[in-house]
This record gives C-alpha cells, structure tokens and sequence, in this order.
C-alpha cells in the first residue's frame, strides 16, 4: 500500500471492515470560486470531508457528487477534477476499485483536455497508490515517475502542500523499487527525500520515513545504522497505533526484523498490533493480524502453530469474503443511485433551462449561451448576429382561435425557427410571442438564409389568421444585427442591437426582415 497524507484516517466499512488503509491525497482542492453556486459546491466539498473522515461514506459520496455536477455545469473544470479525485477515493474506502479507477482517469482526461496541471500529480499517486496495494509495483512506479515529473513543473517548491506531495510521491517510489530489489533506484529516491524539509519529515512522517529508510539501508548492507535506530524503531511500532500509516508501518517493520531474525522482537510488535486489532473490531485487522503470525511461525518453523493458524485463517476469509461482497453490494447500490440522481438532475437542468410550450431555450439559457458565443467572437475575431422576431397581430389570433391554438401556432412558429437555425445558431423563447435567435456566423448572405428560410416555411405552413391582411396567414416580423460583441455584452444589450430593425420592419407593414450591419 502507498504513503498516505497525515489527515487520511484509516476508514470503517459500513459492515464494519476495514477495506484499506487510504492512501490517496483527500485536501488537495483549492476553496476559491467565482459564482454563488460555486460557493455552494465548496461547502458541499467542506461537508463531504467531514462526511468521510466520520466515515459516513455513502453521505460524503452525495455530496461530492453534488459538486461535481455545479462544477461540471459551470464550467469550472480544476475544481471538477478535484472532485472526482476525491470521489475516486471514497470509492477506495467503499471497496470500488473499478468506479475509483473511472473517477481518477475521468481527472487525467479532464486536466489533459482543459490543460490542468495543479491535479494530475494527485491522480497520477492515487492510481500507481492502487497498483502498489496489488503489489504490481512495475507498473506502480509508472504513475508515481508520472506524478513525480508533474511536481517537478511545480516553481512554488516551499508551498507546504507541494513538500507533502513531493515527500509521499517520492516515498511510494523507494517503496516500489525496494520490494523489486532496485536498490539502486530506491537509493536514487533517499537522495532526493533527504533533501525534503525535514520539518514535514518530523511532523507528520518521521516514523514512516525511518522505518521505510531502515529497510533499505539493512538491504544495502548499512546495517550499524538499523542497530543504532532499532530501539526507535521498535518503540514506535509498539506505541505508534494512531499514526495514519500504522499498519504500513508495522508491516514494514516486521519485514525488516524477519530480515533481521530477531524474533523476540517481532514477536513483541505483533503482540501490540494484535492488541490494536482487538480494538478495532474489524475483520480487515483480524485477517491481518492472521497473516503476520503466520509468517512469524513460519518463518521460526513452528509447525504446529502454523497449521492451528492456517485453519482460522480459512473461517477469517470466509467472513472476509461474505463481508466484502455486501460491501460491494452496498457500493454497486450507491453507483445506481448517483447514477440515478445524475438523470434527474439533467431533467431538471434541461427543464429550467428550456421554455415549457415550444421546447426552445429559455431566457435562462440565452443569457447562459451568450457567454459561449461572446467568447468564441472576441477569440475568432468573427462576427455574431442577433435577431429578434415576434408574430405579428398575435394578441389578435390568440383572442379570436383562443389560447389551445395560440399554442399550437407559437409551437409551430418555434420549430421552424429551430429547424432554420440548425447547426448555424440557436433560438430562444424570451416571452409572449416573441422570439431570438443567437448565429455565431454573423455574416449578413447568412443571416439572409434564415431569415428567408423561416419566412418561407411559415408561408407553407398556412396556419390560418383570416385578420392578418392579404395572405389570411399567420406571419412574422425578423429583425437582426450583424456585430462584433463586447466582453460587456448582456442578454439585454445584445437585444438591444437588433431591436431597431425589428422597429423598422413593423412601421414597414411587417411580414418582413431587416438586417443591420454593425
């Protein structure tokens, strides 16, 4: 398992499991943010955090999900990417290795495509952190080198938060390279920890670091420097049970005493551990309190023990496994609900975002599009257009045929604005029978396209007005703007430009268009 951050506490099940130690990097957000809403995806991380570290995992994936979904609907994608990274490691502490793994490649894809750095060191950690667990540890050094070239971009090196992630990134690799024997390489990665700051060191890893150096060192044949810790060492793995990496820890450790042969003393940390474990009240601790007696009594060659230890270890995994598999149960129901919960959360985007009657955008959605195309033009330099248009005499049609048909015919009109405008811009409902349409090509031989396009489908419609003169035909006034916007453009304002040759078109007898070039 991989180096973990300080404030990742070692996570209960809902069974009351421990799955695994998380070994992945949970405070690497950042808090700033633009908008009301976003001010509210915040505090859904805040509470999400607090969630986790209660160990209510299935409350904090709810909330993280909720962020999520502000920060991918307002476009903030740092702040999505770090919310996927943590729902990755809820998933973790679920035991959902698969929908943690789509979380972290969802944050690659994301910082790859938006061009995000600040999050990729974590999510290259977190991923090769899960190799390491299976002790794939080749293909772990792989994500941890990535993670590490990522930090090494970094220019705020005394940022406290870089150091954290420097010491674990680096870490993980000397574990990795020790357990396949590349010591050179694992001494390679000491070099570089030595230069960490050794305040970081002593506060939050002083124990992990020594144990992790003393196994290396012991390996390349510096063993007088094992000697003079080993008291520490032992000290530390009988008292040290609150440390975020105390398994890690002891399980290092008792690698190093089996390397060493001294078996009183390993004996003395995994009678401590087993003591520990007895608190916890966890399957998890007990199979692996299991396993360490195992190798102790295999290693001394007592047979008898061993076997004794072999049968309960078969009742431990049968428990283990029962557990686990309601445990993944529990996960695949949380899955479906987020899932579910995601739908209705489009439903309800695309209802407050369209107009209920004609199915067009709404006043909401133009103002939200209007970013979007600003944007575009002023990076283009390409000009916009702009066009307002309202049914002519239609308080007339609607109190003669009555309101079902002033329905149908404003129902009508929008689909054949929709269908002119397709692919070349959008139209919009803004009230009552007048519409707008939104074209990010706003030279004017296209504007005239459409604007002929919807004159002439709605003459082929027909749909009756015996008051609206010769035609005896429901018919529309269209004006428009062709201009290149403002970074101080409003929804309003963009009207604005357009509204002069609508006025035109209807003191002309309307039934018409005007276009206007800005």
């Amino acid at each position: 398992m991989g180096y973990s951050l300080r404030k990742c506490f070692n996570i209960t099940g809902k069974y009351g499991i421990m799955k695994q130690k998380v070994t992945v990097f949970v405070n690497g957000w950042h808090m700033h943010t633009e908008s009301e809403i976003e001010k509210l995806a915040a505090e859904y991380m805040e509470e999400s955090r607090t969630a986790f570290f209660s160990k209510e995992l299935n409350k904090a994936a709810t909330l993280t999900q909720n962020a999520i979904d502000i920060y991918r609907m307002e476009k903030n994608y740092e702040q999505y990417a770090f919310a996927q990274n943590m729902m990755g490691v809820i998933y973790v502490s679920l035991g959902n290795e698969s929908a943690a793994m789509d979380c972290y490649l969802e944050v690659l894809e994301c910082s790859k495509r938006h061009g995000i750095t600040s999050v990729l060191a974590l999510a290259y950690n977190n991923i090769g952190s899960r190799y390491q667990e299976l002790r794939q540890h080749q293909k772990a050094i792989g994500y941890f080198e990535r993670s590490a070239d990522e930090l090494e971009k970094v220019t705020d090196t005394e940022n406290e938060n870089f150091q954290i992630r420097y010491l674990i990134t680096h870490m993980n690799l000397m574990k990795s390279y020790g357990e396949l024997d590349r010591l050179d390489d694992a001494c390679k990665e000491l070099l570089k920890l030595e230069k960490c700051s050794q305040g970081i060191v002593n506060e939050m890893y002083r124990y992990s670091y020594l144990t992790l150096k003393s196994r290396l060192y012991w390996n390349i044949g510096e063993k007088e420097y094992v000697y003079e810790h080993l008291d520490e060492l032992i000290k530390g793995g009988i008292d040290d049970s609150n440390a975020a990496d105390y398994i890690e820890d002891v399980s290092d450790l008792c690698g190093l005493l089996k390397d060493m042969q001294e078996f009183d003393k390993w004996k003395r940390v995994i009678l401590a551990f087993e003591q520990h474990a007895k608190k916890q009240n966890s399957i998890y601790y007990e199979m692996i309190l299991n396993e360490m007696w195992l190798d102790y009594y295999k290693e001394l060659g007592d047979n008898e023990q061993y076997v004794k230890l072999c049968i309960h270890y078969v009742d431990v995994a049968q428990r283990q496994k029962k557990a686990d598999n309601e445990e993944r149960a529990c996960a695949i129901d949380l899955k479906i609900e987020l899932q579910e919960k995601e739908e209705q959360r489009r439903h309800a985007e695309i209802r407050s975002n369209q107009d209920a009657l004609t199915g067009l955008g709404n006043r909401y959605m133009l103002e939200k599009d209007a970013v979007d195309v600003i944007e575009h033009a002023i990076k283009t330099g390409e000009k916009i257009a702009v066009g307002v248009l309202d049914i002519d005499c239609f308080k007339q049609h609607n109190d003669k045929y009555g309101h079902i048909q002033g329905d149908r015919c404003l129902q009508h009109v929008a689909d054949v604005l929709k269908n002119a405008v397709e692919k070349r811009g959008k139209a919009y409902r803004f009230g009552g029978d007048e519409f707008v349409l939104l074209i990010q090509n706003g030279e004017e031989n296209t504007i005239t396209s459409i604007a002929e396009t919807i004159k002439k489908e709605l003459q082929q419609l027909h749909i009756e007005d015996k008051d609206s003169g010769r035609q005896a035909a429901v018919t529309i006034s269209q004006g428009y703007a062709s201009f290149l916007p403002s970074r101080q453009e409003s929804r309003n304002s963009l009207i604005e430009h357009a509204d002069k040759a609508l006025y035109e078109v209807k003191e002309n007898g309307r039934d018409g268009f005007r276009i206007i070039v800005e």
